[in-house]
């Protein structure tokens, strides 16, 4: 499987990218497709300007971000989890509003947030069956369980990915840069264990069953 992805990497990354172009095909008229050069195979990124934001549109989101911060954090009826991670968001966007309110612009156009985005996913895809096979290892998996878990996390990856490379060149295309960073931090890579501790979990339900069904439920009960 690792040596299948890295043969046809330039493959996976233009579906990934036409994908993410044709439900993107609103969002401005200057969005292309382009190629770049990596990890030995070819990407292709997509290009698409970012309007400059004016300061009286900054000055808002950075007050506004930074007393919702506070309020949420304040606010004890919600769940910890959700409150916290509400209030770190909006934090993120104030401070990304402050440093535009300094310097004018984060430091990274449209074409640069595209390619370390595709090319962050591209690594992705090549260390997950490497990783999730390994873990598959841990647990007596049969082998057609075992190929159907880790293609299926690279399905998952793969469609996944794109949808979210689509809403974050809509969201900047309409928003401006203010939100790129809220935006990798919490929709990124990080996102992808989400998506494969989800698909680890759907396939350790049948193999408890199927132990059990074997008499040999005592030893993995905890599945």
């Amino acid at each position: 499987m690792e040596v299948l992805l890295a043969a046809r990497l330039d493959d996976l990354s233009r579906l990934f990218s036409d994908i993410a172009l044709s439900l993107t095909s609103g969002a401005g008229t200057d969005l292309s497709v382009t190629s770049q050069s990596y990890l030995g195979s070819t990407i292709y990124p997509i290009t698409f300007s970012l309007e400059p934001m004016d300061y009286t549109v900054v000055w808002p989101w950075f007050v506004g971000s930074l007393v919702g911060s506070w309020l949420l954090f304040r606010v004890r009826r919600l769940h910890p989890p959700l409150r916290l991670v509400g209030s770190f968001g909006l934090a993120v966007v104030a401070a990304s509003a402050l440093y535009l309110l300094f310097f004018g612009h984060l430091g990274y156009e449209g074409e640069a947030f595209s390619i370390l985005y595709v090319r962050t996913n591209a690594l992705v895809w090549l260390l997950a069956p490497l990783v999730m096979g390994t873990l598959s290892l841990t647990l007596p998996f049969t082998s057609v369980e075992r190929l159907g878990f880790v293609s299926l996390c690279i399905a998952c990856l793969l469609v996944l990915s794109s949808v979210r490379y689509a809403v974050f060149i809509w969201v900047l295309s309409e928003f401006g840069a203010l939100f790129m960073p809220a935006l990798y931090l919490f929709l990124g890579p990080l996102l992808d264990f989400v998506y494969l501790m989800s698909v680890f979990a759907l396939f350790l339900a049948p193999l408890g069953r199927r132990l059990d069904r074997a008499g040999r439920g005592a030893v993995w009960a905890w599945l």
